[in-house]
């Protein structure tokens, strides 16, 4: 799945001269492939790429190399830009996990109670939501939110182990819609695999992801998002070797951009299959065929655009206000 393609280097060239021929700019996730990593225009976590999209406004095509979801975010966030996937095999498990219909259940059952659903949900769900929140901001929103509309619970969506974390952090109760919500790339890591790489680097520092079960959680040295291990990592001049409990692409990203350090993933079978369905040559695809960016397209209906747009819009003002870096 992650081998390096034979012609690497001429379909990045190509790609990146149809890029700026076209006045196309190609947004990147740190979860996807390294050699896709490398050309994109913008590369981040889910923060990062929402926050920049929304304020996008020198190009007419935005490509996307993501799942499904974060090309319907920024679709929401800028409805003015053509947003384009290369594929429609990249959907994300966790965010199904989800749809409206559950969340407008759990509104009935729970009434009165704020909606904060992890940026990681379709558009249709979005819609529902008070606010988003990432990984890298979940803790303030929630507390924001409770405080907003004087509460300790709020509803909380789709990953148990996000909102379990949350709720340690904070003390507010987290209600999950699903109970069983889950990344299946973080789920699968244990605090077994930790305490064996331990043995093995025992001057290792530990980073893991919230979206980790709480027994690896608990063990490590550091919690964050993607884009908070990375710049928690590059300003570290204690440690230099790092044990990373996320999806192997970040782990490439902190190796290309700190070659000095010494990043260990894990799990070296965390991979986000989804994310890996996204390849140069589907990029390439669609460079090469924008007469008919048509079939290429993510476009969230307006109704439910201007809902869910609400929501994002929501969690962007306060990220700003928090100092969150676009």
């Amino acid at each position: 799945m992650n081998n390096t393609p034979p012609n690497m280097k001429e379909q990045q060239d190509r790609i990146r001269h149809l890029l700026r021929e076209n006045n196309v700019k190609l947004y990147s996730h740190t979860y996807q492939r390294p050699e896709i990593q490398e050309i994109a225009d913008v590369l981040g976590d889910s923060l990062r790429l929402a926050m920049r999209v929304a304020e996008e406004r020198e190009t007419e095509f935005i490509l996307f190399a993501a799942v499904t979801f974060m090309a319907e975010t920024a679709s929401i966030v800028n409805q003015n830009k053509k947003i384009l996937v290369p594929t429609r095999e990249s959907p994300c498990p966790m965010a199904n996990m989800a749809p409206g219909s559950l969340v407008r259940e759990f509104k009935a059952k729970y009434p009165g109670l704020p909606v904060v659903l992890y940026v990681n949900t379709v558009a249709e769900a979005k819609a529902e939501a008070d606010i988003v929140c990432t990984s890298s901001n979940a803790i303030p929103i929630v507390q924001e939110i409770a405080r907003e509309f004087g509460v300790q619970r709020v509803l909380f969506g789709p990953d148990k182990n996000l909102g379990r974390w949350v709720q340690e952090k904070t003390g507010i109760e987290t209600i999950i819609i699903p109970p069983h919500g889950h990344c299946y790339v973080h789920q699968q890591f244990t605090g077994e695999e930790v305490h064996l790489l331990k043995e093995i680097y025992p001057n290792g520092y530990v980073m893991a992801h919230p979206e980790c079960p709480k027994d690896v959680v608990d063990l490590a040295d550091y919690v964050g998002s993607t884009g908070q291990m990375f710049s928690h990592a590059k300003n570290d001049t204690t440690h230099n070797i790092f044990l990373v409990a996320t999806e192997i692409g970040e782990i490439a990203h902190m190796k290309r951009e700190m070659p000095s350090k010494h990043f260990v993933p894990v799990m070296d079978i965390a991979v986000c299959r989804n994310m890996k369905n996204v390849t140069l040559a589907n990029l390439l695809n669609v460079l090469e065929h924008l007469d008919h960016w048509q079939k290429f397209a993510v476009q969230v209906p307006p109704d439910i655009a201007v809902k869910a747009k609400k929501a994002i819009d929501r969690m962007i003002a306060i990220s700003k206000q928090l100092g969150f870096q676009a």
